[in-house]
C-alpha cells in the first residue's frame, strides 16, 4: 500500500488495494504514526479524487 497526508485531518491515511474490484482498505494512522484511529473499505474513485484535489498527499520514503 501507499501512505497518504491527509491535509483535511492531519492524520495518515495507508490505502491497499484488495483486488481489481477498485476498492481498497484504508488504515487511519495519528500524525505521530503510533495510533490506530480506524480502518475500512474506501473506493479508489475518492481516492483517486483526494490526491487530485491536494487533500492526499504521497509520503514518499526518502533514503539515506
Amino acid at each position: 500500500g501507499k501512505a497518504f497526508n491527509d491535509n483535511k485531518t492531519g492524520n495518515i491515511n495507508i490505502f491497499a488495494e484488495i483486488n481489481k474490484s477498485g476498492k481498497n482498505i484504508r488504515v487511519t494512522l495519528n500524525s505521530e504514526m503510533n495510533k490506530i484511529i480506524s480502518a475500512g473499505i474506501n473506493n479508489a474513485k475518492g481516492v483517486i479524487n483526494g490526491i487530485k484535489t491536494g487533500r492526499f498527499i504521497e509520503i514518499i520514503k526518502k533514503d539515506k
